[in-house]
Formats: structure tokens, sequence, C-alpha cells
């Protein structure tokens, strides 16, 4: 609620003699002011936003947020979840702005831990940064893809569950999101834009200019590609001044509405690419690259079979151990345990209750 006062230099008594347009006036006088003053009072509120880092393990998620965030420290190695946030002053009262910044570390690993951050309360001004690793191919696709369905689905659940108790912000949502793709844009019923603002980050550019020629084409096409589908802006940056300033002024954007706007993109796979939500199409991306036996259903199968024999991934002697399935009293990182059981300890407060004890190794301790 806004209290609301008026001063006498706004407001004079009407008798009862006064005309009938006399008084509507000084009523359409009187909501003005009152707007105004409502208007005045939430300019003076603090805005908070959230924003999810997830992407490729060792991609520099915490360098970019460190950057960000003005901290002159050498990044950590991000264990399960971490957070941090940073605040801004904001018109001549210095309202302080707050933004909320979760990263997810152990690359595709951990995705189930995006219900953290991604809930009903952080969804109106959630955005999603999705921080990829160039100079790992092989990696690409499936951490791109593998997060973003990931965010994807818990954002749906939310939504679900919001749409059940007749809320207005899923439709809010939608209508925000085929705005920034555009009303009028040719690709419109072909695309599936998340409800959220979303931005792929291509991380380590200095290192992908030393691939050859042609593996960059095929990289760049393909997130040009996912970022399109998905409804992103897609950018390259690296530890260069230049390129790390933009980053910082689109992150801006997200956690403080900063405007950010880009005069040209740019889609050269021989220059850092820079590509605003809506400004591409899947006329200029193209077809996938050429590729034989690949049985798809769709253009998504068809890209990720095309970029998995562009850049085929040796699994043979790589096994992933799930942090998930260690047990905290046999080693695991206290972060890890941390935030395993407040996830466990949540779930048994909602009714579920498939043990006692630890939510790790379920020993009651």
């Amino acid at each position: 609620s806004h209290s609301l006062t008026l001063s006498h230099s706004h407001t004079h008594i009407m008798t009862s003699q006064s005309s009938k347009s006399s008084s509507g006036k000084l009523s359409k006088d009187l909501w003005k002011i009152a707007q105004y003053e409502v208007s005045k009072d939430k300019s003076k509120e603090a805005d908070e936003r959230t924003v999810l880092f997830v992407g490729s393990e060792n991609g520099g998620k915490s360098s970019i947020i460190l950057h960000f965030l003005d901290r002159d420290v050498p990044p950590k190695p991000t264990v399960a979840l971490e957070y941090s946030f940073g605040r801004k002053g904001r018109g001549r009262d210095m309202v302080k702005d707050i933004v909320h910044m979760w990263e997810l570390g152990g690359g595709t690993k951990l995705a189930n831990l995006v219900e953290v951050p991604i809930t009903a309360q952080s969804l109106k001004s959630l955005a999603v940064v999705v921080v990829v690793d160039l100079s790992a191919p092989t990696e690409v696709w499936d951490t791109t893809s593998t997060l973003i369905n990931a965010v994807k689905s818990r954002i749906n659940k939310v939504m679900d569950d919001l749409s059940r108790r007749d809320s207005k912000l899923p439709s809010y949502l939608q209508k925000k999101s085929k705005a920034r793709l555009g009303e009028d844009h040719p690709d419109k019923d072909m695309v599936h834009p998340l409800p959220v603002p979303l931005l792929i980050v291509g991380s380590k550019y200095d290192e992908f200019q030393k691939l050859e020629s042609e593996p960059r084409k095929i990289i760049c096409r393909t997130l040009r590609f996912l970022a399109h589908v998905y409804g992103a802006t897609l950018l390259f940056t690296s530890n260069d001044t230049s390129l790390m300033g933009r980053c910082r002024a689109q992150l801006a954007q997200f956690a403080f509405k900063i405007p950010f706007h880009v005069r040209t993109p740019r889609f050269d796979h021989d220059k850092p690419m820079i590509v605003p939500v809506g400004t591409d199409t899947l006329t200029g991306i193209g077809a996938p690259p050429q590729s034989t036996g690949i049985t798809a259903r769709t253009p998504m199968d068809l890209w990720k079979g095309a970029f998995s024999q562009a850049f085929p991934r040796n699994n043979a002697n790589k096994k992933e151990v799930n942090p998930l399935s260690i047990c905290s009293c046999s080693g695991l990182q206290p972060a890890f345990a941390l935030i395993i059981n407040v996830l466990f300890r949540s779930a048994r407060r909602r009714g579920r209750r498939p043990w006692q004890g630890c939510g790790v190794c379920r020993k009651g301790h």
C-alpha cells in the first residue's frame, strides 16, 4: 500500500454550486496526482532481480561474475551451487537495487540443482546465462542443450504450478518472450524461446581463434541455431577488455535493466560474434553441415547429429562420477553435503519422506 499526500497547491474544495464539468476536471486532476505520487513511491523501492549462470565446467563463469561485480580476486572452482549478490544505486535517492547471482558448478552433472534458484518468487525477474567453453568443441552441443533444457523444464514446472493457482505470471512471461523475438519475426512459429531472458556466452574466444576456419564456422552456425531456437542473445568473449566489456553491458541489462543496444549484429565466424535475440533467422543460419546416416525427425535432431559427426566425443576412458552419489561422511566436500541436505530437507517438509537421516547416505547423522 502507498500513503498519498496531496499538497494544498494541488487541491481545492468544491462547493455544491460548482459545475459538473469542473467536478469532472478535478477528479481527473486528483487521479493524475495520485498516479504521480504512487509512481514516485515505487521508484524509491529497491528492485531485486536474479541471474542464474550455468555452463561448461571450468568455462569461465566465475571470472565473468567477478568482473561484473568489480571484484579483483582470483576465481576459485565452483562447488555445486554458489551464491553472490551485487548492488547498484539508482536515482537521486540512490535506491540500492539488488541482483542475486547463482552459479551452478559441475557442468551438466548437477543440472537438477537449478530448482534452487528458479522458483515462483524469482521467476518474474529471472535471467539465465549459459557459458560455453569454445576451446572444447566436442562439449559444445551437450553442454548448451542439456543445461538449457534443464532450465526450461524447471521453468515449465514452476509455471504449471502457478497456472493451477490462476496466476497471470505465465501468460505475462510468454507475452514478453514473444516480444523479445519480435511479433512479426518470420520464424516465430518454428522456434521455442524460453519464457525468461537468455544469454549464451561463448568463452575463451582467444583460444577458439586458433582452430581452423571450417570447424569455427560449424561451431558458430550451430550456436546461432541453438540461440535462435531458444530465444537467446549470443555473444563471444575472452579476457580482452572490449569483449569482456560487451559481456558486462549485457549482464547489466539483465541485473539492473540498464539499456544495452547493439547497432549491428555480427554473424561472421572469423570475428567475435554478437547476435541479439530476434536478429537472426533460420534462413540466414542455413542448413546444418553435411552428414551421413542420420535419422532425424526434427531440425534439432538433424543439427545435433551433424554436429556430433563433425566433433565426435570420446567417452571410452571417461568415467564421470556423480557427486550426488558420494557420501558426505566419506570425503565429500562440505558444500556438496550442504546443498544436498538442504534439498532433501526441503523435500521432506513438502511431505516427501523416502527415508530418514542424511540426504546423501541415508544414515542418521
